[in-house]
Formats: C-alpha cells, structure tokens, sequence
C-alpha cells in the first residue's frame, strides 16, 4: 500500500513539472509585454510557475515539501527567434527546464524522507 502511495506521488511529481514546463513555455516574455506585465526576472518568473501552473494541480501533496527551479537555456525568458547577421539567419533556441522535487515521508514511516523529483523541459513559445 505504501508502495502504491509512492508511485502515485511520483507520477504527480513528473506531472506537476510537465505542466510547469507547458505554462513556462508559453508565459515568456511576449506574453508579460501582451497583458502589460513587467519584465521581472528569473526569481519571480519561478515564482509565478510555482503559484500560476503548479500548486493549483497538487493533490494529496503538501505545498511546504514541493520545491520548484525553473532554468532558461538562453538566460531569459524570449521565445525563439531568429537573428541576421551578417551572412546568415540563425535561429536562437530558448528551453525552460523546470524541475518539481517533493520530499516524502511514506505514511508507515517506513524509510526517512525520500525525494521525489522530476524535470521537464520545453522550447519557449510565443
């Protein structure tokens, strides 16, 4: 039985940082200039993943023991997109990579806590 619990977590776990990766993806930096939000950065942009995608899909998990880190390939949150210079187009390509980790104590108090992580990563969109 405390098997099955741990597997479930863990499936909730890969799914919570697929979903965080599919908001990412699609909440850069065109989407905060469309609804005239500002720039922010790398700490509230997380945040944001965090409150906005994440929490709203927990269950039967305890927000205090979720951590989530969210990384851009390219620093930053644009989408990619294509640069001239001066003989080639090139295109720029921008990843999030967002990890969800949980830690676990089975119910029997079986085992300490255990880490449940999982990491997804998506190409930014517009």
């Amino acid at each position: 039985m405390v098997l099955s619990l741990g597997v479930f977590r863990y499936q909730q776990v890969a799914y919570l940082a697929r979903e965080g990766a599919r908001y990412a993806s699609t909440h850069g930096a065109q989407y905060r200039s469309d609804m005239r939000l500002a720039p922010g950065d790398p700490a509230t942009w997380t945040q944001e993943i965090r409150d906005q995608a994440i929490l709203p899909q927990t269950a039967a998990l305890d927000p205090n023991n979720l951590d989530v880190t969210a990384t851009w390939s390219a620093g930053d949150n644009r989408a990619n997109a294509a640069e001239d210079d001066d003989e080639f187009r090139t295109t720029i390509d921008n990843a999030v990579t967002v990890t969800v980790s949980y830690q676990w104590i089975p119910e029997l108090f079986l085992a300490g806590p255990l880490t449940l992580r999982s990491t997804a990563t998506m190409p930014m969109a517009h």
